[in-house]
């Protein structure tokens, strides 16, 4: 085009990776492969209820001693009464919890597990951040970021402080 000139250089030139600016820009590697869980190739993913499945219909020893039937409509007047406010205080306490949580600043959950940050990580490769379970999971089954699918190891990962 317009006074624009474009110099072919070799294809075959040799291009030289140095591991040295990274260690500078990140600092030393945190993890390895040894901190990884290791995986059963037999089962990745375990069952929720080992192969037991219920009737939905259950007898629970009550609160006097009495069976009340779980998922049925049979119960005794003083056991209702006792479960109503039971119920109304577990209500409260999640009423509490979630004005908290309210509280608390946003984006501080792991978008694989939908927890809040005990430990987060952020790999160097991809700049996604999750909390350290969820890495290691992902890496020590698919060596793949969970978010993005940047391959990514063990030693690309820092530890974050929110």
């Amino acid at each position: 085009a317009l006074g624009t000139r474009v110099e072919r250089g070799s294809e075959d030139e040799l291009v030289e990776v140095c591991e040295d600016e990274e260690v500078e820009s990140f600092g030393a590697p945190q993890f390895t492969d040894a901190d990884l869980p290791l995986v059963s190739q037999s089962s990745t993913y375990p069952e929720e209820n080992s192969g037991e499945q219920g009737t939905g219909d259950e007898q629970v020893e009550g609160t006097k001693g009495e069976v009340v039937q779980v998922d049925g409509l049979t119960s005794s007047t003083s056991t209702r009464r006792e479960g109503e406010g039971a119920v109304v205080e577990a209500l409260r306490a999640r009423v509490r919890e979630l004005e908290e949580a309210c509280q608390r600043p946003l984006n501080t959950t792991c978008r694989v597990c939908h927890e809040d940050y005990e430990a987060p990580l952020v790999s160097v490769s991809c700049w996604h951040v999750h909390c350290r379970a969820c890495w290691f999971g992902a890496l020590a089954s698919r060596r793949l970021c969970p978010q993005c699918s940047v391959i990514t190891g063990p030693s690309d990962l820092r530890r974050v402080y929110l």
